[in-house]
């Protein structure tokens, strides 16, 4: 299963950094698997932010409530600890990939 967070954050910041914090978070969260690896897309360019999408790959679809929760934390620690402020949140799970293009 394929979990798809996506938040917006100010032009401002580099995109290489967001990437970095995205996928940092992503490695701090213990359902997630390794292999394949987290990935992350720019997805929209809005009025005030830009728009990214992380996806993370796991085997524990039941526990999908604890492993969303853990990961939003995550993220919330990684972009304040780096002073980023994330200015619009959504998150979604699929099953498989095929929207991603990566395989299950």
């Amino acid at each position: 299963m394929i979990l798809s967070t996506s938040i917006g954050i100010g032009y401002q910041v580099d995109w290489r950094h967001v990437h970095k914090l995205m996928l940092g978070a992503a490695r701090e969260t213990k359902a997630f698997l390794e292999d394949p690896e987290p990935f992350v897309w720019q997805r929209n360019l809005g009025d005030y932010a830009f728009a990214y999408e992380l996806n993370v790959f796991t085997r524990s679809p039941t526990q999908i409530g604890q492993i969303e929760s853990e990961l939003k934390r995550n993220l919330l620690d990684a972009f304040n600890e780096a002073g980023v402020e994330i200015m619009t949140p959504a998150v979604s799970a699929l099953q498989g990939c095929q929207s991603s293009g990566h395989p299950a």
